[in-house]
């Protein structure tokens, strides 16, 4: 179970200023408007939020587990672990901030976490002033073609002009243009069920 204990106050990858200098939108609510939407478009496909948010996670762990992964990541820190109400000291465990990954520890070697109630309360994402520039990026190229397509009608497959020219247009379009998805590889966050 995860809880969020400091939600973010804002999703936004990037800023109206930031698209502004690429793109002639004179409208900065719409604009606004387009930046969350982009930004939200691009946490649902990396499946995770990328914002820092501060969240509590409940676990009821099997024996044998020699790691435990967070729902969340990257983590910025750890408030606290408790395992059955009992409060871990920080030379207890080891983090590994970028894949969110806990070790725990005893005498500085790792050993398997016992079975049984751990609650982890820690901060993840990205701070607002440090999204990733291939974060910012994406924001700004997805908001970009989006504005592009705007007066293209999903609905026509083929066009064919006087001239013996024509166009097609993809009737399935990807969620994400490809330069998109390039720039979210390596933040796509893969769970196993």
């Amino acid at each position: 179970m995860l809880t969020v204990i400091t939600p973010a106050t804002s999703f936004d990858l990037t800023t109206v200023e930031a698209v502004k200098a690429e793109i002639a939108i004179k409208n900065d609510a719409l604009l606004a408007t387009m930046i969350t939407q982009a930004s939200t478009a691009i946490a649902d496909y990396c499946g995770m939020v990328l914002v820092q948010e501060t969240v509590e996670e409940t676990l009821r762990l099997d024996p044998g587990l020699q790691q435990i992964a967070l729902r969340r990541r990257p983590v910025a820190s750890v408030t606290n672990i408790s395992e059955d109400g009992t409060a871990l000291t920080a030379d207890e465990y080891q983090i590994d901030k970028e894949a969110g990954l806990l070790l725990r520890l005893c005498n500085d070697r790792g050993i398997f976490w016992p079975s049984g109630k751990t609650v982890v309360r820690y901060v993840a994402g990205y701070a607002a002033g440090a999204i990733p520039a291939p974060l910012q990026r994406a924001a700004i190229e997805l908001v970009k073609a989006w504005w592009a397509a705007k007066d293209v009608d999903p609905t026509v497959r083929d066009v064919e002009y006087s001239d013996g020219s024509s166009i097609a247009y993809q009737v399935n379009r990807p969620s994400l243009p490809p330069i998109v998805a390039d720039l979210l590889a390596p933040y796509v966050s893969f769970r196993l069920a």
